[in-house]
């Protein structure tokens, strides 16, 4: 198990975004609205289409990327670099090509295991029944701050099947890595049913569903003083309950990100107590964005 992964403070929002081959109808700039509605689509699915170039006018601390949700196919892949030069020839970073999480079996996941007469275990893919009304999102977390103004994305899905890609948001953050984890004993991911209930005279009751958020709570009883007082402190300045962050609760645990890996609000900004001479405290509640 990993420790949690926030990603908060949008760059991209504000950047320059090109390249690729995007609908004049659904641009790529689509992917800088808030509404995760209004979405980018590529005119094909292509790997020639489906990439962009991010600047983000000058050099910023940036700690990973959030990008979503998204129509990509199982076996789809993603590359990301930095660069600090236009010419992208300077590389800071490179996640190399990357499996999208969640979209095919990790057999080497200890908690994954299914009888050979499961058509999961000869296709290879995860089964969809438990994500199917779940948005997809890439949460790539570079493995400590780097300075960079350019950005490659590149999505590699020639056999979409809709034959195109659809994207929602591109966010390019900061980070917060907690030192020490949320406590074990303190932390809840829920599902929140958005559903009206009519009750008629005979006791009848008719029901109309509506999409479902996801919400995170977690507790972090123990932070050095400084963490607790520099980074929740900015990341709860930065966002307050309107602007968006990705959660990734356990970033080693790619077989379920789909399910625990989403981008959200928070529901109140945390209060952070001192704990002691050197420690904090706080805790965190999310709901998710729709």
């Amino acid at each position: 198990m990993g420790s949690a992964v926030f990603l908060y403070r949008d760059y991209a929002v504000t950047g320059l975004l090109t390249g690729g081959s995007w609908r004049p109808a659904l641009p790529l700039a689509n992917v800088q609205n808030p509404d995760i509605g209004v979405v980018a689509r590529s005119t094909d699915a292509s790997h020639a289409a489906t990439k962009l170039i991010l600047d983000l006018g000058v050099t910023k601390i940036v700690g990973g990327f959030a990008i979503g949700p998204s129509n990509m196919s199982p076996g789809a892949a993603y590359r990301v670099r930095a660069y600090s030069d236009q010419a992208l020839s300077d590389l800071l970073y490179d996640s190399s090509v990357t499996i999208v999480p969640g979209s095919v079996i990790d057999w080497g996941d200890p908690g994954v295991w299914l009888e050979w007469e499961n058509p999961d275990f000869w296709n290879g893919y995860i089964n969809f029944d438990d994500t199917i009304n779940l948005p997809l999102y890439l949460g790539i977390v570079f493995p400590a701050d780097i300075f960079a103004q350019y950005f490659l994305v590149e999505i590699f899905d020639d056999v979409n099947p809709d034959g195109y890609v659809q994207i929602g948001r591109v966010l390019c953050t900061k980070a917060w890595r907690p030192s020490l984890n949320y406590a074990p004993d303190s932390n809840a991911l829920g599902i929140e049913a958005n559903t009206d209930v009519q009750t008629s005279i005979d006791g009848n009751r008719s029901y109309w569903e509506h999409a479902q958020r996801r919400t995170w709570r977690c507790s972090f009883p123990y932070l050095p003083e400084a963490e607790a007082f520099d980074s929740v402190f900015s990341m709860a300045n930065a966002s307050g309950v309107s602007r968006q962050v990705f959660i990734i609760p356990d970033p080693d645990d790619g077989t379920r990100a789909r399910k625990r890996n989403f981008l959200a609000t928070f529901k109140a900004l945390p209060a952070i107590a001192q704990l002691n001479v050197e420690l904090g405290s706080t805790e965190l509640d999310f709901e998710e964005v729709l």
